[in-house]
């Protein structure tokens, strides 16, 4: 078996499913695909920005951790 795994427990933490799972790859694969396509990379990183506007609009960040309830603990993004 052969592959790359990138991510996933924070891809699930989020609550990405399949789904969302391929659509965060197939601009992995399409780079390595084609890494000195100047054209190829721009297109990645177009559909980059807009899967990660999309993504990040549907899936907020869960800032529990896991520990026992009693252990938890705040935590404030800036």
């Amino acid at each position: 078996m052969s592959g790359i795994r990138l991510g996933s427990p924070a891809m699930t933490t989020r609550g990405f499913r399949e789904d969302e799972a391929r659509q965060v790859g197939n601009p992995i694969a399409d780079v390595l695909d084609n890494p000195l396509d100047a054209g190829n990379m721009t297109r990645v990183r177009q559909q980059v920005d807009m899967l990660t506007k999309r993504l990040a609009s549907q899936f907020a960040i869960r800032m529990a951790f896991h520990l026992p309830m009693k252990e938890k603990i705040q935590v404030d993004m800036f």
